[in-house]
């Protein structure tokens, strides 16, 4: 087996499915949420220096430079990151100085958020996300900004992952409605991947197998590549790890289609996965799928069809597959029940996902109410020589 360290993960902070399936056992999460926002024109001059004044302390680190991101560097100027001093993944970044295109509505341009912060929720607790905004909104930091900033959020980034334990990604065709597009991700090793729809769209899907390995993770990350694959060689007598296929949907909404307050209506970002059991039979004049599945996505077996045959043809062989699709598919879990945890995956925001707490009056009745608990502070040991 060879293994690189994307494809190794640790869902202890995941929240576990129930009452959906009883043959496998699924966790569920948040792993990317970007928001664009604003704040009274009037103040996002103090709002930018206040920024520009945020230090370091016994809690966050804090590192200014200019943004980061083929897509973010082209539309703001700088960033500034605030990363937990206890751990390293938990990073909130906050992009601002809007470049090119300025902030003024026209008839050609709708305007943009002055805004914009990006957050992977995996890595932290209800609690920790709670925290660090309440952090940020210290008055002798970003203050009130942070709250009207929030108020004003709309989503242009969620990534909603699925992982599901034993399941291969071999184990049935899966599908993406309204994906024109696809690929298998170049893999060497055991585990496969691929991708369903394109990056522009808004929505796509991607199916990759990885395995969990709690809280070694960080050890493992730390491993050189040639120690990580010298320790992998051994995994299959010596460890218990346990692999798993991850459906992660990235939805990007169109202009202020889903603000941060209305997170709860998001909709059910799994309705367009589907299932289909293998194999696909093949009548008289058909292609054989399976063979063909086995070196492509379904998209892709429709562009190879189109482009090989002539229309008419390809219509006909196109309509075949279809139907071979639709009497192999299959529910492997029920989305609608599944869904109904959504408000789990906001709780875990912490505030984030509580817009009634971005009231200060409200805000301060609840936190006197959070028995939250302080993390101790790291003393340094004298040295006497």
């Amino acid at each position: 087996m060879t293994i690189s360290k994307i494809q190794l993960d640790n869902l202890n902070k995941s929240i576990l499915v129930s009452k959906v399936n009883d043959n496998y056992q699924m966790k569920h999460r948040f792993d990317k949420l970007s928001v664009v926002g604003n704040i009274q024109s009037n103040e996002l001059a103090i709002f930018y220096n206040r920024l520009n004044q945020l230090k370091s302390d016994e809690d966050y680190i804090i590192k200014r430079d200019k943004s980061k991101g083929d897509g973010i560097k082209s539309l703001y100027s700088q960033q500034v990151s605030i990363r937990s001093l206890y751990n390293k993944k938990q990073v909130l970044v906050i992009n601002y100085i809007p470049t090119k295109m300025d902030l003024t509505k026209t008839d050609e341009y709708k305007g943009r958020g002055a805004i914009r912060v990006e957050v992977s929720p995996q890595h932290y607790s209800a609690e920790d996300m709670t925290k660090l905004i309440v952090y940020l909104g210290k008055n002798k930091r970003l203050g009130k900004y942070v709250y009207q900033l929030l108020k004003t959020a709309w989503v242009t980034r969620i990534d909603y992952a699925l992982d599901i334990y034993n399941m291969r990604l071999s184990d049935y065709h899966i599908g993406f409605l309204a994906a024109r597009s696809g690929e298998r991700y170049p893999n060497e090793g055991e585990l496969q991947g691929q991708k369903l729809g394109s990056d522009e769209s808004e929505h796509h899907l991607s199916c990759y197998e990885k395995l969990d390995v709690g809280e070694d993770l960080v050890s493992l990350n730390a491993l050189p590549d040639d120690e990580l694959q010298l320790n992998v060689a051994n995994w299959r007598d010596i460890r218990h790890y346990r692999q798993f296929l991850r459906l992660e949907v990235r939805y990007k909404p169109r202009k202020k289609k889903l603000l941060l307050r209305n997170l709860h209506s998001l909709h059910n970002l799994l309705e367009r996965v589907r299932f289909y059991n293998k194999p696909l039979l093949a009548k008289n004049g058909d292609l054989e799928w399976e063979a063909l599945l086995s070196v492509m996505t379904l998209p892709e077996l429709r562009k190879y069809i189109k482009k090989l045959y002539p229309k008419k043809e390809a219509d006909r062989l196109i309509d075949c597959f279809v139907d071979s699709l639709e009497s192999n598919q299959v529910d492997i879990f029920n989305k609608d029940d599944l869904w109904c945890d959504l408000h789990l995956l906001i709780d875990k925001l912490g505030i984030l996902g509580k817009p009634q707490y971005w009231q200060l009056k409200h805000r301060q009745r609840w936190l006197k109410s959070q028995k939250v608990r302080v993390r101790p502070r790291i003393r340094r040991r004298r040295i006497i020589m």
